[in-house]
């Protein structure tokens, strides 16, 4: 996480900080989907519907003056929540493959929306002009500005160091614990009392919500949203993200997301070749890593950590 902080300020790279804010988006969103997934055993491919409402939302109500970009952003976390609330009201008692069949119809509903509701979202030539956020003025602290692309991204990744403060919070809480017992069985936390099908409905809604507040920041940094950017093959990388990086895991996501931003980047010297690589290197971290990155560096951890350590 330092890293991920300090990196873009020291390369000084506009091209670094740029993926950078772009993995640091897919972050947030693999964090979020790692609620429902991870913490609740609910698999969805609609996080890139919930992020495509965000984006939409945030974009149309800035542009239109109803509301400034901050406004903006809770609202985009709001509408996500809810369809999110509604959806998993009708969806979540399905289950299993029943619910990602379900959740993948959703994310394909959302994106015809969008590209035919041409008099509100602009259908597929897309929302363009969308403004950055105004400057921020904070009680003791300067006037913070974000007219360059590190400005934005230390603001993107304050965002990811709230959420994944959030994610590690819930998980360690009672109601997060209940959420890995649902998980990992849930006939026999319903049997002590779990409310299982409330818990299911409030991750499910977290999860979207998470989802609209990276589509805002993600509007509002590259100015314009088309449906192209909100495509299933978004929901998919999420959940790649998430597999890679490590279910059920506080940074594990994190990881994932930007990881799976700056590989394929990276692999574009092999031209013609570089998806069927990024690919295959997906294939051989899932086989070689079961529990994703997080876990494996655990792991590792576990293995060298000196002999009596634990009783320090």
């Amino acid at each position: 996480m330092v890293l991920t902080i300090v990196g873009p300020a020291a390369s000084r790279d506009p091209y670094i900080v740029h993926l950078m804010i772009l993995g640091s988006i897919a972050a947030i969103l693999a964090v979020g989907l790692n609620v429902a997934l991870g913490f609740a055993g609910l698999f969805s491919f609609a996080q890139g519907a919930f992020f495509g409402i965000g984006a939409y939302v945030s974009a149309l109500l800035v542009l239109g003056g109803t509301v400034g970009f901050w406004t903006g952003f809770i609202a985009a976390g709001g509408a996500a929540g809810l369809a999110g609330f509604v959806l998993g009201l009708f969806t979540i008692r399905l289950g299993g493959h029943y619910l990602a069949i379900a959740t993948f119809a959703f994310q394909e509903i959302v994106v015809l929306i969008i590209r035919n509701w041409d008099s509100v979202t602009k259908g597929t030539a897309g929302i363009t002009g969308v403004p950055g956020p105004p400057p921020l003025a904070l009680p003791g602290l300067p006037l913070i500005t974000f007219t360059s692309e590190i400005s934005y991204y230390y603001l993107v990744v304050a965002v990811l160091v709230l959420v994944v403060a959030f994610s590690w919070r819930l998980q360690t809480s009672q109601l997060g614990l209940e959420l890995l017992a649902i998980r990992d069985d849930e006939t026999a936390a319903r049997a002590v009392g779990v409310r299982a099908l409330r818990l299911k409905i409030f991750a499910f809604t977290v999860s979207a919500a998470l989802a609209g507040l990276a589509g805002s920041l993600f509007a509002h940094y590259v100015r314009n949203v088309s449906p192209e950017s909100f495509m299933v093959a978004t929901s998919f990388s999420v959940l790649v993200s998430v597999l890679v990086g490590g279910i059920g895991t506080t940074l594990g996501p994190v990881l994932g997301g930007i990881a799976l931003t700056f590989l394929p980047e990276y692999l574009r010297a092999f031209q013609a070749y570089r998806f069927t690589i990024y690919g295959a290197l997906i294939i051989l971290v899932i086989i070689a890593m079961p529990t994703g990155v997080a876990g494996a560096l655990r792991l590792l951890y576990a293995r060298l950590r000196p002999r009596g350590a634990e009783a320090v």
